[in-house]
């Protein structure tokens, strides 16, 4: 993990603008892709936090809120799939866009038509950061005025 979020809004000043940035947790198994991507998000103004594993996000995401999850369907131990499933059971409805392979794109068109974005590995920049910001925007309509629960507790492990 690449250390706790103090709370859910960092400012930035930009031509005297402050802007939130946007908290994402990077679930992704194979290192390379997720330095890489946490490093693209970061240079992008999201703020990621990556884990190696369903298991280290499961079990150090106490006190941590996201406003985006990207995860890899594809895990060891845990898949991405089961961590929706636990999530969302415990009422977590944080959005998800799922990394799949290019040959799992029938397989997982479930996920698509039940409202869950799906890029295919490694997506585009332009492709990826539309995604995550049209989940984050559409999560926050869908939640304005009620309370988000934080991932902390042990319902998620």
């Amino acid at each position: 993990m690449n250390g706790r979020l103090p709370n859910r809004i960092c400012c930035s000043r930009e031509n005297n603008v402050v802007s939130t940035c946007v908290h994402v947790a990077l679930i992704d198994d194979v290192e390379r892709r997720r330095m890489a991507l946490a490093r693209l998000l970061s240079s992008a103004g999201f703020q990621p936090a990556a884990f190696a594993s369903a298991e280290e996000f499961l079990n150090h995401a106490n006190d941590l809120r996201f406003d985006c999850l990207l995860l890899d369907v594809h895990l060891p131990g845990h898949s991405g799939l089961e961590v929706l499933r636990v999530l969302r059971r415990n009422g977590e409805r944080t959005p998800v866009v799922f990394l799949i392979a290019d040959q799992d794109r029938a397989r997982h068109k479930d996920l698509r038509h039940a409202g869950v974005t799906c890029l295919v590995k490694p997506p585009d920049d332009v492709t990826l950061f539309r995604a995550i910001t049209t989940a984050v925007d559409s999560s926050a309509d869908n939640l304005r005025g009620e309370h988000r629960p934080a991932f902390g507790s042990s319902r998620y492990r």
